[in-house]
């Protein structure tokens, strides 16, 4: 949740060519958010990289939550349609 509601902006250092960009969120909210590194001006990539894989799986596991979810209420639908048709006598497919 932290990570989805960070801001991500693009920049350029001041010691860049105009079009060189970079992107990524702002070190101050970065800091605030997570509480790690040495100071509120840079991110360390370690960092930044330990975040992204936290994140990753955080979503791995909700999709694997949703996926679980998603098969009971197929199956659900499916012993439904199946009482549907032995009252009917319809095949719905």
């Amino acid at each position: 949740a932290k990570v989805v509601d960070m801001e991500i902006t693009t920049w350029n250092y001041k010691h860049d060519e105009d079009e060189v960009r970079h992107i990524g969120p702002i070190a101050e909210d970065f800091r605030e958010a997570f509480e790690l590194g040495e100071n509120n001006t840079t991110i360390a990539a370690m960092d930044k990289d330990g975040v992204a894989l936290a994140s990753i799986q955080a979503l791995h596991k909700e999709l694997r939550q949703k996926e679980a979810r998603i098969d009971q209420l197929e199956n659900r639908l499916q012993a439904m349609e199946q009482v549907l048709q032995s009252l009917t006598g319809e095949d719905r497919n």
